[in-house]
């Protein structure tokens, strides 16, 4: 009977027929749960291939149960584990899929990549053996560069990633680990330069033009992003990658046509989670016609596909934010203890996420570990800066005049410039030289205009990186830097761990201590 019922599941196999195929080995399994081995791993293989993973692991844990000798069904269970992001576990089922089989090249990469999703450091010793036995391999040098990377190694992380490439020119992986960790490491401008390199390699590449196009959005260097899009758009109206990159480029300077792309974008990609994300947050930023009626379009945009949103740091931010907004704070407390949440921003350099945590502040302890939090963001910001250093002037003559700089994209018409502009209507000009520094999107109000006829120097670059933006600081030859923004939106908190003026300091745009150390 049974023979006969996989022999059924075998034959809607073979005739292409794989949901009613895994649909009969599924119950012929349940009825008879000692089946041979072979079914249990020809099934789970296929479950894996087609991303069924909840029942992957199902099936793998019933298999390990019968057969707990077979090496290949830990293998496919913790691959599924792996999958459904439950790393500890993972990494216990490919554990002892090795003890049976130490000699799997196979089980042992799998193992390599459940540290290397997981960031844990021991990825470089599995790769490191597979390296050695393989060395000619492009994909096992590219996850050794990986694991390098997340162990903040830079220098081993490019140079296997730079022999990646050159072992496998069409990998476009390998193109963009290595962009990611050019920028990592040395700034945007290197991430941009490793790109362009993988689109000469792989002409036309759609996931390495994306990557270009959002490479550059990190540079600053906004319209340049946007007129390339426009072009590509015209040649391929109805990409939808293109249409959200388009208007991720546009929501600092025009939030009504950037919505008009993500609406596009989710039409052309209606199951797309984090493109919905991202409309959502861009709905709730929007202050044009009602804002209020946009917050609700937001909030509900977001609550509609929470349940399959991958909590990413990013996405992470979009949500929270959201339910602080609309007091939300049921579903917020799901997300996450208070250290988690934070921790999960910094560790992974969102440090703007951590204005909104400020909403779940409730003891003396809360308000500490949030100043914990920015200090971890803020080593990471110190390390960034520390690899890609700016230059200084030669020291001033003594006795001039005292320079003072106000760095802030809110130095029009915004609070942070209402509390400011007595500084810059009343300073003594005889004694003191001011410089302002803004970096906002926007048009030029009538606010920033008088601010700029009261200074004695208004730096206003609308496309430009943070270590750019702390090099044109550092050349003015300040005293001293006020920063008035820290986490807030537009602003360039990390500018200050480059150390642009002798003697810095955050003031009046954040209620919260910035942690500085």
């Amino acid at each position: 009977m049974s023979l006969n019922r996989f022999a059924e599941a075998e034959a809607a196999f073979q005739a292409g027929r794989r949901d009613e195929g895994k649909r009969l080995t599924a119950e012929q399994l349940e009825a008879d749960p000692d089946a041979p081995a072979g079914v249990y791993r020809n099934l789970g293989a296929i479950l894996i291939r087609d991303r069924d993973y909840a029942m992957a692991e199902t099936v793998g844990r019933r298999a390990v149960e019968r057969h707990p000798r077979d090496p290949e069904l830990w293998n496919i269970l913790g691959v599924a584990l792996r999958r459904l992001k439950r790393y500890p576990e993972a990494v216990d089922a490919l554990e002892k899929a090795l003890r049976l089989n130490p000699r799997s090249d196979s089980i042992q990469q799998n193992l390599g990549n459940v540290f290397n999703d997981a960031k844990d450091a021991r990825a470089i010793r599995v790769f490191s053996q597979l390296v050695r036995s393989a060395p000619s391999n492009a994909e096992l040098q590219r996850q050794l560069g990986r694991a390098y990377w997340f162990a903040k190694d830079f220098d081993k992380a490019l140079q296997r990633l730079n022999l990646a490439t050159r072992m496998k020119a069409d990998m476009v992986d390998a193109w963009l680990d290595l962009s990611a960790v050019n920028s990592d490491s040395r700034g945007p401008v290197e991430g941009l330069e490793a790109l362009d390199r993988g689109l000469k390699a792989c002409p036309g590449d759609a996931r390495l033009q994306e990557a270009r196009l959002s490479m550059l959005r990190r540079s600053g260097r906004m319209r340049e992003a946007e007129l390339q899009m426009l072009d590509m758009l015209k040649v391929t109206p109805d990409a939808a990658w293109l249409h959200f990159q388009l208007a991720g480029a546009l929501t600092d300077y025009d939030r009504p046509r950037a919505n008009e792309h993500f609406r596009r974008a989710i039409e052309l990609a209606p199951e797309n989670v984090d493109y919905r994300i991202t409309y959502a947050e861009s709905l709730g930023r929007d202050r044009t016609g009602d804002e209020g009626g946009n917050l609700e379009a937001a909030y509900r945009t977001m609550v509609e596909v929470l349940d399959k949103a991958e909590l990413t740091p990013g996405n992470l931010k979009v949500i929270y934010e959201l339910l602080v907004r609309v007091a939300d704070y049921d579903r917020l407390e799901a997300l996450g203890s208070f250290s988690k949440v934070g921790r999960t921003w910094a560790d992974a350099g969102r440090h703007t996420a951590l204005m909104a945590h400020l909403a779940r502040v409730r003891t003396a302890e809360d308000r500490l570990e949030l100043v914990e939090q920015h200090r971890i963001w803020g080593r990471l910001a110190d390390a960034a800066a520390a690899r890609r250093p700016i230059t200084h002037p030669a020291p001033r003559a003594p006795g001039g005049k005292i320079r003072v700089g106000y760095m802030s994209s809110d130095l029009r018409g915004h609070p942070v410039a209402y509390f400011a502009i007595p500084l810059f209507e009343h300073y003594d000009r005889s004694r003191f030289e001011v410089f302002c520094y803004s970096w906002y999107q926007g048009e030029e109000d009538p606010t920033q205009k008088q601010i700029t006829q009261w200074v004695d120097g208004f730096r206003w670059h609308k496309d430009i990186t943070d270590r750019e933006a702390a090099q044109l600081i550092a050349d003015d030859n300040l005293d001293m830097l006020f920063e008035l923004g820290a986490t807030t939106h537009m602003n360039k908190l990390s500018v200050m761990s480059y150390r642009p003026a002798p003697r810095q300091a955050s003031w009046v745009g954040y209620p919260h201590s910035a942690g500085p150390e």
